[in-house]
């Protein structure tokens, strides 16, 4: 699975981090579809548009992976998600977007502050700026995610 053995356990952190990005990918297109109510359009063109950056991000990790060496036609972890929430509710939409995505960020702050130390250089301080851009990209739906519902 790994060209360099010694990263094997934060490949499997990265393998986690790639299923939470495939789960978000798949939670806002479906939310695209079932979002409801007054808004329904605003909100739809909101999921699509989040759907679109998910995918994105799962390419990203992806990418990140296989120039660590995982090869990503061996192992399972690449393929499965976790598991989210279905509704119709913009309100729980949301809410539960906000709880995802406030999740993202916990665990990427955590990978910068610790898992980081299980690589070698030169991938120690490329992970850590690959982690710090996704880090930020994630606080910034965070933050969005907020305001959207302080009005809803």
């Amino acid at each position: 699975m790994l060209l360099n053995p010694d990263h094997a356990y934060f490949a499997q952190k990265m393998l986690s981090d790639l299923r939470n990005e495939k789960k978000h990918m798949l939670f806002y297109l479906t939310a695209a579809s079932t979002v409801s109510g007054m808004h329904r359009e605003e909100y739809r063109e909101h999921f699509t548009k989040e759907a679109s950056s998910e995918m994105q991000h799962v390419i990203e990790f992806q990418n990140a992976l296989l120039g660590l060496g995982v090869d990503l036609t061996e192992t399972n972890d690449a393929i499965e998600f976790n598991h989210y929430i279905l509704s119709y509710s913009p309100i729980e939409l949301l809410d539960y977007a906000l709880k995802m995505e406030s999740e993202v960020v916990a665990n990427y702050a955590h990978r910068i502050k610790e898992d980081m130390k299980l690589l070698s250089e030169p991938d120690q301080t490329w992970m850590e700026n690959f982690y710090e851009e996704q880090l930020v990209k994630s606080r910034k739906d965070v933050d969005n995610l907020k305001m959207l519902l302080r009005t809803v």
